[in-house]
């Protein structure tokens, strides 16, 4: 099977890494890796999710903003697609993961 992921543990609070730059661009963040050179377009939900990430919100906060800011029903499955979107952020180089004991 895959890579075990970082997010799936409810308490991995994503910081976002030095160097990346957010521009607004009509309807769309705009994400600018300057390491890297790379650039990454961020829907709506996911520019929410760049911006919690300050390495004081865990995966489970980050659910509960998005069900609060959307107004996304309780069945709704939000974790798998949280977690999905911080495992790009992970694999792009966008964040680094802190885990709180």
């Amino acid at each position: 099977m895959g890579q075990r992921s970082f997010f799936m543990q409810t308490s991995s609070k994503p910081r976002q890494i030095e160097g990346v730059v957010r521009q607004e661009l009509e309807s769309e963040a705009v994400l600018y890796h300057a390491a890297t050179g790379n650039i990454h377009i961020l829907n709506k939900t996911a520019e929410c999710l760049w911006e919690l990430c300050d390495g004081n919100h865990s995966l489970s906060d980050m659910e509960a903003d998005l069900r609060a800011r959307f107004q996304i029903p309780d069945e709704a499955p939000v974790a798998n697609d949280v977690a999905e979107t911080l495992e790009q952020f992970a694999t792009n180089g966008l964040v680094s993961v802190e885990d709180s004991d």
